[in-house]
C-alpha cells in the first residue's frame, strides 16, 4: 500500500495548488469519523451515516483514502463559509448510477452551487463553470474506474457543504461510489493546474526540489474526532525536513 504526499504543500509557496486554497479535505483512514480540512483554515468535515471502520478505503491507483458511500444514506458534512467564484476538484468513482447522485452540494441555508450526475450516463450538472475530467474538458464522468473531477469558474457560497448527498438529504440522491481529495480553490485554476490536480502522483508538481517524507504525527484539539477529542495519529500526514503538510505543528 503506497502513499503519496498532499497535493498541495501549505508550507511552500512554490506548489502551484496552496495559492487560494480554501478547503482540502483528505482521507484519515479507518477508525477515524471526519475528513480533514488540510487548509489554513481548519474546517474539518464528518462522516454521517457512515462507518469510520468500513467506510474508509484505500484506492491503490491514487494512493490515497476514499471514502465509500453505500447509496442509502451516507454523507460527509463540513463547515465552509466563503462566497467567490472559484474552481472544485475530486476523484470520483462510482459503483452504479442508477439514480442522480450529488458529488457536492453547497445549497444550505440559502446558499449556491451543486454538482450531480445524471442516470446511467453520468453527465456532469453543475451551477456554473467548465467541467474538465482528467485534465481535459469534458461532459460526462468515467463510468467505471477512478476519474479526476474539476469544475474551473464555479460560483460558490455557502456556510456548509455536503459531499455523497443532496442539500435536502433525500435518499434517492445518494452518492453510490467512492470520492477522495474533495478541494475548494477561491480562484480559477489553470490549465496547467488543472493537469496537476488530475495527476494522482503529481508528477506534473514542482516540490522545490525537497524530497516530501511520510511520517505520522499526532493532532491535537479536533473537534468531532473519533473517539471524543484528544490526540490522534494519522498515517497520510507528510513532512517537508521539519515542516508537516496538512497539519498543525
Amino acid at each position: 500500500m503506497r502513499e503519496r504526499p498532499p497535493i498541495f504543500d501549505l508550507n511552500h509557496s512554490s506548489s502551484p495548488l496552496a495559492r487560494g486554497l480554501a478547503a482540502g479535505y483528505l482521507g484519515c483512514g479507518p477508525g477515524t469519523g471526519m475528513c480533514v480540512d488540510s487548509s489554513i483554515n481548519r474546517k474539518h468535515g464528518l462522516l454521517t451515516n457512515m462507518d469510520p471502520a468500513t467506510d474508509w478505503v484505500f484506492a491503490d491507483e491514487l494512493g490515497r483514502w476514499a471514502t465509500d458511500f453505500d447509496k442509502l444514506n451516507d454523507y460527509v458534512t463540513a463547515p465552509f463559509v466563503g462566497s467567490f467564484v472559484g474552481s472544485i476538484s475530486v476523484w470520483v468513482n462510482l459503483t452504479s448510477i442508477t439514480h442522480i447522485p450529488y458529488l457536492f452540494d453547497f445549497r444550505i441555508a440559502g446558499g449556491t452551487g451543486y454538482c450531480y450526475i445524471t442516470a446511467t450516463t453520468a453527465a456532469i450538472q453543475k451551477t456554473s463553470g467548465t467541467s474538465y475530467v482528467n485534465g481535459v474538458p469534458a461532459a460526462a464522468l468515467a463510468t467505471s474506474g477512478w476519474c479526476h473531477l474539476c469544475i474551473n469558474g464555479i460560483t460558490i457560497a455557502s456556510s456548509v457543504v455536503i459531499l455523497g448527498q443532496k442539500n435536502d438529504l433525500a435518499n434517492n440522491y445518494t452518492l453510490h461510489g467512492k470520492l477522495s481529495d474533495f478541494c475548494i480553490w477561491n480562484r480559477a485554476l489553470s490549465p496547467s493546474e488543472i493537469s496537476a490536480a488530475a495527476d494522482p502522483w503529481n508528477r506534473n508538481l514542482s516540490c522545490g526540489g525537497v524530497p516530501l517524507i511520510r511520517e505520522p504525527r499526532p493532532l491535537r484539539g479536533f473537534i468531532g474526532q473519533a473517539g471524543g477529542g484528544g490526540a490522534a495519529t494519522f498515517p497520510w500526514l507528510w513532512r517537508r525536513n521539519s515542516r508537516v503538510i496538512g497539519a498543525s505543528a
